[in-house]
């Protein structure tokens, strides 16, 4: 168990992360966005997962989607980070049947019930993705090809000490900014 001294110290270690010399960081671990709780997953989202991911499921790889492979056709693609379970995604789906949607969730649960209920409701314009959203963006995103970035309730982390965690910064948003399409909107 750490000392409060030295509890105080890993703490300025870590708020000082910007004072680091260039090459020390590069051997520092990656901050994430998110910290990966998995809950329990229910027998109906197991077996959406196992069922469903070859059709409705993209894998992180590190090139390029063509997303007129992905959804066999040519139409303006909606980014959606953080879904949760999926709700509100598979609703607007349902509700612009001529745009297609990527759901971007490291829940594994959630990915699961949203896996379940867009095959319950027929949707065949919406794929879904179960990795860290800057890593997708970064690698597998092409410039000038989406309509629409969607991420709502991005940032958890209230105290001041999880800044370094928060999803929304301006080099995130300068990330995002040559993805989308002339007029796209986030």
């Amino acid at each position: 168990m750490l000392s409060r001294k030295n509890m105080k110290e890993q703490q300025k270690k870590v708020e000082n992360v910007n004072d680091t010399p260039v090459d020390e960081q590069k051997n520092m671990r990656k901050i994430r966005s998110f910290v990966k709780r998995e809950g329990r997953m229910t027998h109906r989202q197991k077996n959406a997962i196992e069922t469903l991911w070859a059709t409705m499921g993209l894998d992180f790889k590190k090139e390029l989607l063509d997303f007129n492979d992905v959804f066999g056709r040519k139409s303006s693609v909606v980014f959606e980070i953080g879904f949760g379970m999926g709700k509100s995604l598979i609703e607007m789906a349902l509700n612009a049947p001529e745009k297609d949607f990527i759901g971007i969730e490291v829940h594994g649960p959630g990915v699961g019930a949203c896996l379940a209920d867009a095959a319950d409701a027929g949707l065949t314009n919406l794929r879904l993705m179960n990795h860290d959203a800057v890593e997708v963006l970064e690698f597998m995103i092409p410039e000038n090809s989406l309509a629409t970035f969607q991420l709502y309730f991005p940032d958890p982390w209230h105290k001041a000490r999880h800044n370094k965690r928060r999803l929304v910064q301006t080099s995130f948003i300068d990330d995002m900014r040559p993805k989308l399409i002339l007029g796209g909107k986030i």
